[in-house]
């Protein structure tokens, strides 16, 4: 799950100048904003932060991403953190030049010799950072920042200017701001994959639109990802009911293809945009009988949700679908998805929520 928030995006901001460095000044590559140049095409220098995985480090071909662990901040210095990125921009080079390898094979260990990184760029990364993470983890270094920024306010001058210039020390040396210590951090969950973009993807995303939760696009090199963002808690429950859906969009499918003589994969997407035109139109309808006080609030929880994920990832648009459609099939759609109702969910033994 990759997340968001002002401590993250400052720890980016710093790799990514580390990257640019190591990419221009070791790789001797042409640099531009964004992108590095090979042999007239320009590739993307992309980072992101991740959680829930063991590995510290990554890099996704299909979206030419570096992935860094969260729990990196705070703990490594820049020598570590520097190394770490010129084993992933390693794996990045090699599938350049040779496609996708052996992920630590020949290729790779050429490619590292040949910039005369340190050996131990060459290493699994859980090798690359054994005995090198500091003292301090990032929450911890956040509230200790927190305590000599509420010190820098008291009327002791003296112990105010110590607590000003031990907070400032802390900040540079784990590259945080001070807009990082108050931030709610976003989360952005995968939902569904496939090699591209399909009708089902569409028609879950609209529907998750009605659900305080930033459904995202995010199309790769030959792959395709409904994506959510929001609070933690926000993109669990649109997994819950992306997974409902899924199984809930095929049930109902079978029904109506027996019952009204439907078949073939048009008229089963029109059937899924249906389902999804069905379901939205009547939670517009429920809606707009709500207390203008709780509209009112809605619509700001959705406005501030919106300019979190997207100041975040920049601005975001839904990419309509062209296909062609079967009319009977939508309206029957339409039909199933007016009587669509998520049910509750069990995870262990919380406590359910219902969705009405």
């Amino acid at each position: 799950m990759r997340l968001y928030n002002d401590t993250i995006m400052s720890f980016l901001g710093h790799a990514n100048r580390l990257a640019q460095e190591i990419l221009s000044k070791e790789c001797r590559l042409k640099f531009s904003r964004t992108r590095f140049h090979i042999k007239n095409i320009t590739y993307p220098l992309s980072l992101i932060c991740f959680e829930g995985d063991s590995r510290w480090g990554y890099f996704e071909s299909e979206f030419y991403t570096i992935g860094l662990n969260s729990k990196l901040i705070g703990r490594v210095d820049d020598i570590t953190l520097k190394n770490l990125l010129r084993h992933e921009i390693a794996h990045y080079l090699v599938f350049i030049e040779s496609g996708c390898v052996k992920p630590h094979g020949a290729e790779f260990k050429e490619m590292c010799e040949r910039f005369n990184w340190p050996l131990e760029v060459a290493l699994p990364t859980g090798d690359l950072l054994a005995g090198h993470e500091g003292d301090l983890k990032a929450d911890a270094v956040i509230e200790k920042v927190k305590k000599l920024l509420n010190l820098a306010s008291s009327s002791n001058p003296h112990e105010a200017e110590l607590a000003t210039l031990k907070a400032n020390q802390l900040i540079l040396k784990h590259h945080l701001s001070r807009s990082d210590l108050s931030s709610e951090t976003i989360y952005i969950k995968t939902l569904l994959s496939a090699p591209k973009r399909t009708t089902l993807m569409m028609s879950i995303y609209e529907i998750l639109s009605h659900f305080l939760v930033r459904p995202l696009l995010h199309m790769g090199r030959g792959r395709a990802l409904l994506e959510a963002g929001g609070t933690r808690e926000q993109v669990e429950l649109a997994s819950y009911i992306c997974d409902y859906l899924v199984e809930e969009f095929e049930h109902l499918w079978k029904k109506y293809s027996q019952d009204h003589g439907l078949k073939g994969l048009r008229e089963k997407n029109s059937f899924y945009v249906g389902i999804a035109r069905g379901f939205s139109e009547k939670l517009t309808q429920s809606r707009s009988k709500m207390d203008l006080s709780d509209s009112r609030a809605l619509v700001k929880i959705e406005q501030d949700l919106k300019l979190k994920v997207d100041t975040y990832l920049g601005g975001l648009s839904r990419a309509q679908s062209s296909q062609h459609i079967n009319h009977q099939a939508i309206e029957l759609g339409k039909a199933a998805g007016r009587e669509l109702n998520i049910r509750q969910g069990v995870k262990n033994q919380a406590p359910t929520l219902f969705l009405k």
